[in-house]
Protein backbone atom coordinates (compact mmCIF):
# COMPACT_ATOMS: atom_id res chain seq x y z
CA UNK A 1 0.00 0.00 0.00
CA UNK A 2 2.97 2.31 0.59
CA UNK A 3 4.03 4.69 3.33
CA UNK A 4 2.59 8.17 3.72
CA UNK A 5 6.04 9.69 4.22
CA UNK A 6 4.69 13.21 4.70
CA UNK A 7 2.57 12.05 7.64
CA UNK A 8 5.47 10.06 9.08
CA UNK A 9 7.81 13.06 8.98
CA UNK A 10 5.15 15.26 10.59
CA UNK A 11 4.83 12.75 13.42
CA UNK A 12 8.60 12.64 13.95
CA UNK A 13 8.89 16.43 13.89
CA UNK A 14 6.26 16.89 16.61
CA UNK A 15 7.55 17.44 20.15
CA UNK A 16 6.76 14.94 22.89
CA UNK A 17 9.11 14.60 25.89
CA UNK A 18 8.36 12.84 29.21
CA UNK A 19 4.56 13.15 29.66
CA UNK A 20 4.35 16.36 27.61
CA UNK A 21 3.14 14.40 24.56
CA UNK A 22 0.13 16.38 23.35
CA UNK A 23 1.29 16.96 19.74
CA UNK A 24 2.22 13.35 18.80
CA UNK A 25 -0.86 12.00 20.56
CA UNK A 26 -2.90 14.55 18.64
CA UNK A 27 -1.37 13.20 15.42
CA UNK A 28 -2.64 9.71 16.27
CA UNK A 29 -6.14 11.04 16.96
CA UNK A 30 -6.23 12.79 13.58
CA UNK A 31 -5.00 9.63 11.88
CA UNK A 32 -7.81 7.59 13.44
CA UNK A 33 -10.92 9.74 12.83
CA UNK A 34 -14.02 8.47 14.53
CA UNK A 35 -12.11 6.09 16.79
CA UNK A 36 -12.93 6.03 20.49
CA UNK A 37 -10.15 7.51 22.61
CA UNK A 38 -9.37 7.25 26.29
CA UNK A 39 -6.54 9.38 27.68
CA UNK A 40 -5.07 8.99 31.13
CA UNK A 41 -3.06 12.17 31.90
CA UNK A 42 0.64 11.49 32.45
CA UNK A 43 -0.07 7.94 31.36
CA UNK A 44 -1.29 6.84 27.95
CA UNK A 45 -3.82 7.16 25.14
CA UNK A 46 -5.94 4.14 24.19
CA UNK A 47 -7.72 3.94 20.82
CA UNK A 48 -10.38 1.46 19.71
CA UNK A 49 -12.41 1.26 16.52
CA UNK A 50 -15.82 2.92 16.19
CA UNK A 51 -18.44 0.81 17.92
CA UNK A 52 -15.91 -1.53 19.56
CA UNK A 53 -16.53 -2.40 23.20
CA UNK A 54 -13.75 -2.88 25.73
CA UNK A 55 -14.94 -6.45 26.19
CA UNK A 56 -14.31 -7.07 22.46
CA UNK A 57 -10.57 -6.30 22.53
CA UNK A 58 -8.31 -9.34 22.06
CA UNK A 59 -5.18 -7.71 20.62
CA UNK A 60 -3.45 -4.50 21.70
CA UNK A 61 -0.59 -2.81 19.84
CA UNK A 62 1.47 -1.00 22.46
CA UNK A 63 4.49 1.32 22.33
CA UNK A 64 5.76 4.54 23.84
CA UNK A 65 5.27 7.89 22.12
CA UNK A 66 7.80 10.10 23.95
CA UNK A 67 11.24 10.99 22.61
CA UNK A 68 14.56 11.89 24.16
CA UNK A 69 15.03 15.46 25.33
CA UNK A 70 15.12 17.45 28.57
CA UNK A 71 12.79 18.80 31.23
CA UNK A 72 13.30 22.44 32.12
CA UNK A 73 14.01 22.85 35.84
CA UNK A 74 14.94 25.74 38.14
CA UNK A 75 16.62 28.98 37.17
CA UNK A 76 20.35 28.82 36.49
CA UNK A 77 21.09 32.40 37.51
CA UNK A 78 18.82 34.59 35.41
CA UNK A 79 19.00 35.83 31.80
CA UNK A 80 16.57 33.15 30.66
CA UNK A 81 18.88 30.29 31.66
CA UNK A 82 17.44 27.20 33.35
CA UNK A 83 18.85 23.92 34.56
CA UNK A 84 17.43 20.97 32.67
CA UNK A 85 17.27 17.20 33.18
CA UNK A 86 18.11 15.25 30.00
CA UNK A 87 16.26 12.00 29.32
CA UNK A 88 17.75 9.26 27.16
CA UNK A 89 20.96 11.09 26.26
CA UNK A 90 23.86 13.00 27.81
CA UNK A 91 24.03 16.76 28.42
CA UNK A 92 26.77 16.99 25.79
CA UNK A 93 24.41 15.52 23.16
CA UNK A 94 22.10 18.52 23.50
CA UNK A 95 24.73 21.23 24.01
CA UNK A 96 25.30 23.09 20.78
CA UNK A 97 22.53 21.22 18.93
CA UNK A 98 19.64 22.90 17.13
CA UNK A 99 16.88 22.68 19.75
CA UNK A 100 13.30 23.72 20.37
CA UNK A 101 11.44 24.30 23.64
CA UNK A 102 7.73 23.71 24.17
CA UNK A 103 5.39 24.39 27.08
CA UNK A 104 4.57 21.27 29.08
CA UNK A 105 0.80 21.66 28.73
CA UNK A 106 0.89 22.45 25.01
CA UNK A 107 -1.45 20.04 23.17
CA UNK A 108 -0.84 21.31 19.62
CA UNK A 109 2.76 22.54 19.35
CA UNK A 110 1.68 26.20 19.27
CA UNK A 111 4.32 27.23 21.83
CA UNK A 112 7.30 25.63 20.10
CA UNK A 113 10.22 28.09 19.87
CA UNK A 114 14.01 27.96 19.34
CA UNK A 115 16.25 27.00 22.23
CA UNK A 116 19.92 26.38 22.85
CA UNK A 117 21.85 24.49 25.50
CA UNK A 118 25.26 24.44 27.11
CA UNK A 119 27.06 22.29 29.65
CA UNK A 120 28.44 23.83 32.82
CA UNK A 121 30.60 22.13 35.43
CA UNK A 122 29.35 22.42 39.00
CA UNK A 123 31.74 21.84 41.92
CA UNK A 124 31.23 21.87 45.67
CA UNK A 125 28.31 21.09 48.00
CA UNK A 126 25.74 22.69 45.68
CA UNK A 127 26.24 19.82 43.26
CA UNK A 128 24.25 17.67 45.64
CA UNK A 129 21.15 19.55 44.51
CA UNK A 130 21.64 18.17 41.03
CA UNK A 131 20.72 14.66 42.10
CA UNK A 132 17.06 15.32 41.17
CA UNK A 133 18.26 15.98 37.63
CA UNK A 134 19.69 12.51 37.37
CA UNK A 135 23.23 13.77 36.87
CA UNK A 136 26.13 11.55 37.77
CA UNK A 137 27.78 13.02 40.86
CA UNK A 138 31.44 12.20 41.44
CA UNK A 139 32.82 12.13 45.00
CA UNK A 140 31.01 13.85 47.86
CA UNK A 141 30.69 17.09 49.78
CA UNK A 142 33.35 19.71 48.94
CA UNK A 143 34.80 17.68 46.09
CA UNK A 144 31.49 16.93 44.39
CA UNK A 145 31.42 17.53 40.63
CA UNK A 146 28.49 17.37 38.20
CA UNK A 147 27.74 18.38 34.63
CA UNK A 148 24.85 20.80 34.44
CA UNK A 149 22.73 21.08 31.31
CA UNK A 150 21.63 24.71 30.98
CA UNK A 151 18.92 25.63 28.46
CA UNK A 152 18.19 29.11 27.10
CA UNK A 153 14.89 30.03 25.42
CA UNK A 154 12.30 32.78 25.53
CA UNK A 155 9.38 32.66 27.96
CA UNK A 156 10.67 29.76 30.04
CA UNK A 157 9.45 29.12 33.56
CA UNK A 158 10.72 26.59 36.07
CA UNK A 159 9.26 23.11 35.56
CA UNK A 160 6.87 24.34 32.85
CA UNK A 161 8.56 23.28 29.60
CA UNK A 162 10.57 20.62 27.79
CA UNK A 163 13.12 20.79 25.00
CA UNK A 164 14.44 18.46 22.32
CA UNK A 165 16.05 18.47 18.88
CA UNK A 166 14.40 20.66 16.27
CA UNK A 167 12.30 18.67 13.82
CA UNK A 168 13.71 18.64 10.29
CA UNK A 169 12.79 15.16 9.07
CA UNK A 170 13.10 14.19 5.43
CA UNK A 171 12.95 11.23 3.08
CA UNK A 172 16.35 10.30 1.68
CA UNK A 173 15.81 7.71 -1.03
CA UNK A 174 14.64 4.51 0.70
CA UNK A 175 15.11 5.97 4.18
CA UNK A 176 13.39 8.42 6.46
CA UNK A 177 15.87 10.53 8.42
CA UNK A 178 14.50 12.33 11.46
CA UNK A 179 14.71 12.98 15.16
CA UNK A 180 12.26 10.98 17.29
CA UNK A 181 11.91 8.20 14.74
CA UNK A 182 12.67 6.20 17.85
CA UNK A 183 9.87 5.47 18.71
CA UNK A 184 7.67 7.20 16.14
CA UNK A 185 8.36 4.67 13.37
CA UNK A 186 6.57 2.14 15.61
CA UNK A 187 3.81 4.59 16.55
CA UNK A 188 3.25 5.15 12.83
CA UNK A 189 3.25 1.42 12.01
CA UNK A 190 0.82 0.54 14.79
CA UNK A 191 -1.51 3.42 13.97
CA UNK A 192 -1.53 2.50 10.28
CA UNK A 193 -2.10 -1.19 10.99
CA UNK A 194 -5.03 -0.39 13.29
CA UNK A 195 -6.45 2.04 10.72
CA UNK A 196 -6.21 -0.45 7.85
CA UNK A 197 -7.81 -3.23 9.88
CA UNK A 198 -10.46 -1.24 11.77
CA UNK A 199 -11.28 -4.44 13.66
CA UNK A 200 -13.45 -4.37 16.76
CA UNK A 201 -11.08 -6.77 18.51
CA UNK A 202 -7.85 -4.81 17.89
CA UNK A 203 -6.80 -1.60 19.65
CA UNK A 204 -3.66 0.45 20.18
CA UNK A 205 -2.18 2.05 23.28
CA UNK A 206 0.57 4.67 23.31
CA UNK A 207 2.18 5.41 26.66
CA UNK A 208 4.39 8.30 27.75
CA UNK A 209 7.67 8.84 29.58
CA UNK A 210 9.40 5.60 28.54
CA UNK A 211 12.70 7.45 28.29
CA UNK A 212 12.63 8.70 31.87
CA UNK A 213 10.29 6.88 34.27
CA UNK A 214 7.93 3.94 34.86
CA UNK A 215 4.59 5.23 36.29
CA UNK A 216 3.08 5.81 32.83
CA UNK A 217 3.60 2.26 31.61
CA UNK A 218 2.44 0.95 34.99
CA UNK A 219 -0.81 2.89 34.52
CA UNK A 220 -1.13 1.29 31.07
CA UNK A 221 -0.65 -2.19 32.52
CA UNK A 222 -3.28 -1.57 35.18
CA UNK A 223 -5.74 -0.36 32.53
CA UNK A 224 -5.16 -3.43 30.36
CA UNK A 225 -5.66 -5.75 33.32
CA UNK A 226 -8.77 -4.03 34.67
CA UNK A 227 -10.59 -3.07 31.47
CA UNK A 228 -9.87 -5.74 28.83
CA UNK A 229 -11.19 -9.12 30.03
CA UNK A 230 -10.81 -10.79 26.61
CA UNK A 231 -7.21 -9.65 26.00
CA UNK A 232 -5.22 -12.48 24.39
CA UNK A 233 -2.09 -10.79 23.04
CA UNK A 234 -0.05 -7.63 23.57
CA UNK A 235 2.24 -6.65 20.72
CA UNK A 236 4.84 -4.35 22.25
CA UNK A 237 6.92 -2.37 19.78
CA UNK A 238 9.88 -0.03 19.67
CA UNK A 239 12.77 1.08 17.51
CA UNK A 240 15.90 -1.08 17.86
CA UNK A 241 19.47 0.01 17.17
CA UNK A 242 20.87 -2.28 14.48
CA UNK A 243 24.13 -2.80 16.35
CA UNK A 244 22.40 -3.86 19.58
CA UNK A 245 20.72 -7.04 18.33
CA UNK A 246 22.03 -10.55 17.67
CA UNK A 247 22.05 -11.64 14.92
CA UNK A 248 22.46 -8.28 13.20
CA UNK A 249 19.08 -7.03 12.06
CA UNK A 250 18.38 -6.44 8.37
CA UNK A 251 17.52 -2.82 7.67
CA UNK A 252 14.49 -3.55 5.53
CA UNK A 253 12.40 -5.78 7.80
CA UNK A 254 10.93 -5.59 11.27
CA UNK A 255 12.17 -8.11 13.85
CA UNK A 256 10.79 -10.02 16.81
CA UNK A 257 12.78 -9.66 20.03
CA UNK A 258 12.78 -12.84 22.12
CA UNK A 259 14.92 -11.12 24.73
CA UNK A 260 15.20 -7.49 25.81
CA UNK A 261 18.43 -7.01 27.76
CA UNK A 262 17.98 -9.51 30.63
CA UNK A 263 14.28 -10.26 30.11
CA UNK A 264 12.78 -13.06 28.06
CA UNK A 265 9.62 -11.86 26.32
CA UNK A 266 7.40 -14.97 26.18
CA UNK A 267 9.58 -16.98 23.75
CA UNK A 268 7.04 -19.82 23.49
CA UNK A 269 4.34 -17.37 22.41
CA UNK A 270 6.71 -15.50 20.09
CA UNK A 271 8.08 -18.55 18.30
CA UNK A 272 4.62 -20.02 17.75
CA UNK A 273 3.45 -16.70 16.34
CA UNK A 274 6.55 -16.54 14.13
CA UNK A 275 5.68 -19.99 12.77
CA UNK A 276 2.08 -18.96 12.08
CA UNK A 277 3.28 -15.88 10.24
CA UNK A 278 5.67 -18.04 8.23
CA UNK A 279 2.83 -20.38 7.34
CA UNK A 280 0.93 -17.33 6.15
CA UNK A 281 3.85 -16.36 3.90
CA UNK A 282 5.33 -13.67 6.17
CA UNK A 283 8.85 -13.90 7.58
CA UNK A 284 9.73 -12.13 10.83
CA UNK A 285 13.38 -12.57 11.94
CA UNK A 286 13.89 -13.34 15.64
CA UNK A 287 16.67 -11.60 17.57
CA UNK A 288 17.98 -10.92 21.06
CA UNK A 289 18.47 -7.27 21.99
CA UNK A 290 21.13 -6.01 24.39
CA UNK A 291 18.86 -3.04 25.10
CA UNK A 292 15.36 -3.02 26.54
CA UNK A 293 12.05 -1.25 26.22
CA UNK A 294 9.55 -1.44 29.07
CA UNK A 295 7.79 -4.52 27.71
CA UNK A 296 8.32 -6.43 30.96
CA UNK A 297 6.04 -3.95 32.73
CA UNK A 298 3.05 -5.22 30.71
CA UNK A 299 3.98 -8.80 29.80
CA UNK A 300 2.48 -10.14 33.05
CA UNK A 301 -0.97 -8.91 32.01
CA UNK A 302 -1.35 -11.15 28.93
CA UNK A 303 0.80 -13.14 26.48
CA UNK A 304 3.18 -10.64 24.90
CA UNK A 305 5.51 -10.41 21.90
CA UNK A 306 8.08 -7.70 21.27
CA UNK A 307 8.54 -6.26 17.77
CA UNK A 308 11.27 -3.88 16.69
CA UNK A 309 11.93 -1.64 13.70
CA UNK A 310 15.69 -1.41 13.00
CA UNK A 311 17.29 2.05 13.12
CA UNK A 312 20.74 3.60 12.86
CA UNK A 313 21.81 6.43 15.14
CA UNK A 314 19.08 6.33 17.77
CA UNK A 315 18.66 9.33 20.06
CA UNK A 316 20.20 11.75 17.57
CA UNK A 317 18.71 14.46 15.33
CA UNK A 318 19.26 12.27 12.25
CA UNK A 319 18.21 8.71 13.01
CA UNK A 320 17.77 6.59 9.85
CA UNK A 321 15.07 3.97 9.29
CA UNK A 322 14.39 2.06 6.08
CA UNK A 323 10.87 2.73 4.81
CA UNK A 324 10.53 -0.94 3.84
CA UNK A 325 11.00 -1.95 7.50
CA UNK A 326 8.08 0.24 8.53
CA UNK A 327 5.87 -1.18 5.77
CA UNK A 328 6.93 -4.71 6.77
CA UNK A 329 5.98 -3.97 10.38
CA UNK A 330 2.55 -2.75 9.24
CA UNK A 331 2.01 -5.92 7.19
CA UNK A 332 2.99 -8.15 10.11
CA UNK A 333 0.76 -6.24 12.52
CA UNK A 334 -2.26 -6.46 10.20
CA UNK A 335 -1.91 -10.25 9.95
CA UNK A 336 -1.52 -11.02 13.66
CA UNK A 337 -5.17 -10.69 14.79
CA UNK A 338 -6.44 -13.18 12.21
CA UNK A 339 -3.77 -15.72 13.21
CA UNK A 340 -5.02 -15.99 16.79
CA UNK A 341 -7.96 -18.10 15.71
Amino acid sequence: MGIDATALVALCDSVGVATACGPPLGWVTERLPGWQRHVEPDGFAFHRAPGAELADIRVVYLCHVDEVGAWIGPSAGGDGAFLAAPFGLTPASLAGADLVAQDYLDETGATTRPARAEVRMQRGPRARGLRWLGRRVHHHFASMVADQLVVHAEHLGPFEAVCTFRGEGLVDGEYVVAKAIDPRSTVFAMTEAARRLARADTACLFYMAEECSTPSVRKAARFLQDQLPALRLIVSGDSVEIGSVIPSAPESTAVMRLREKTDFIDPNIALRLRDRLRGDGMELPVVADSRASKTHFVSWVAPTVSMGIPARGQHTPRTRVHLAAIEHAIEVLTRIPSLLG
